[in-house]
């Protein structure tokens, strides 16, 4: 398959999301939160050092409406999220993350949350968390479905991928094939196109 064009911190045309509208969400005492109308997803793909016993994250993966982004450090997407901070010009993006649990251990090494701004309905398992003007969602809670379960059941155009070895050791350095960036990239494809559908079928919004 011929992947799509994929996008840097760098080469990403962050004037796009004056493109998209904004709702407004009323709050307590009159306050209220403008958040940007268009569906985001996040997610990693890692591999286990198995002589270390640790995790590492090689490639990250973000996609904006039909727009993908990929990076190989968390530097790269420290980038990512401060010019995307800076384009949103005061409004909130809604990225969701399947099964943010997983994700959230890494993110809160690399970003500094604060106690108040994470909600878990249980221990270690996080609906929600947020930085600045990211509001990280769990679309695992809201499905309670596995992706390719929630993928296949919205009907998406793009399911979720499957024959990726995970066996095979890579880092941020490794040359991906073909393949395994469409693997990761599909993730995040399809989470998009299945909560749209989702929120098509409910007629709710972000």
């Amino acid at each position: 398959m011929k992947l799509e064009r994929l996008y840097s911190a760098q080469t990403f045309d962050y004037n796009i999301l004056d493109g998209y509208g904004t709702l407004v969400k009323h709050g307590r005492n009159r306050l209220s939160k403008r958040i940007l109308d268009c569906v985001c997803a996040f997610d990693i793909e890692t591999t286990r050092l198995a002589d270390v016993e640790q995790s590492i994250m090689y490639i990250w993966q973000f996609q904006i409406d039909t727009y993908t982004i990929i990076g190989r450090t968390w530097d790269e997407f420290r980038l990512f999220l401060y010019k995307l901070r800076a384009a949103l010009k005061g409004r909130t993006m809604i990225i969701f993350v399947h099964n943010l649990s997983f994700e959230f251990q890494f993110l809160r090494g690399i970003l500094p949350f604060q106690p108040k701004d994470i909600f878990a309905v249980e221990r270690r398992k996080i609906l929600y968390a947020v930085y600045y003007c990211f509001e990280f969602r769990c679309s695992y809670l809201l499905s309670n479905m596995s992706l390719d379960l929630f993928t296949r059941k919205m009907q998406v155009e793009t399911p979720k991928i499957s024959g990726f070895d995970y066996t095979k050791i890579r880092y941020p350095w490794t040359e991906l094939t073909e393949f395994e960036l469409d693997y990761a990239t599909t993730d995040v494809k399809s989470l998009v196109s299945a909560v749209k559908k989702l929120l098509e079928i409910n007629n709710d919004t972000l």
